[in-house]
């Protein structure tokens, strides 16, 4: 039995690049369809007021397994990763839903009212552009995750 392993290539990141393209996907479940397209506007207006140059594609994410979901909460999010010239990706995601029947306390009896579609969108767009902003070639998020991984290669 042989073992062998590819060497790694050194890579210099130094300069992030400019942005080349934001990619992004809502998803549904148990609400309108409505929710997914006002995300889709509202993130898109965003962009294009301030990266006019920038491709934009936001799509939705269609299922058609409606019994699997009869079991879900009700909620929608958008993901959203923008790609620069240098091929790094910076993204920004989030999820808005109720919580499930069984799991209200209480304390909660009363269903609290979701974060309109619009806002989401807004604010998902919001936050992308802050990473993007910030620089760098992993966004904060994961930015532990890259580093524990060094520490385990190299350790």
């Amino acid at each position: 039995m042989f073992l062998s392993c590819a060497a790694l290539q050194a890579v210099t990141w130094i300069d992030e690049g400019m942005g080349k393209r934001i990619r992004g996907v809502t998803f549904s479940a148990r609400v309108s369809t409505q929710f997914e397209n006002t995300m889709i506007h509202t993130a898109r207006g965003i962009f294009t007021r301030l990266l006019p140059n920038i491709y934009t594609l936001i799509t939705k994410l269609v299922h058609k397994l409606e019994s699997m979901f009869r079991l879900c909460s009700p909620g929608y999010g958008i993901s959203l990763v923008a790609e620069t010239t240098y091929g790094c990706f910076v993204s920004a995601d989030t999820a808005v839903s109720y919580s499930r029947e069984d799991e209200v306390t209480e304390i909660d009896d009363k269903k609290k009212e979701l974060l309109p579609p619009a806002d989401v969108g807004e604010q998902i767009a919001s936050v992308l552009l802050q990473e993007i902003e910030q620089g760098g070639v992993v966004d904060s998020r994961h930015q532990v995750r890259v580093v524990s991984a060094l520490y385990y290669l190299f350790d």
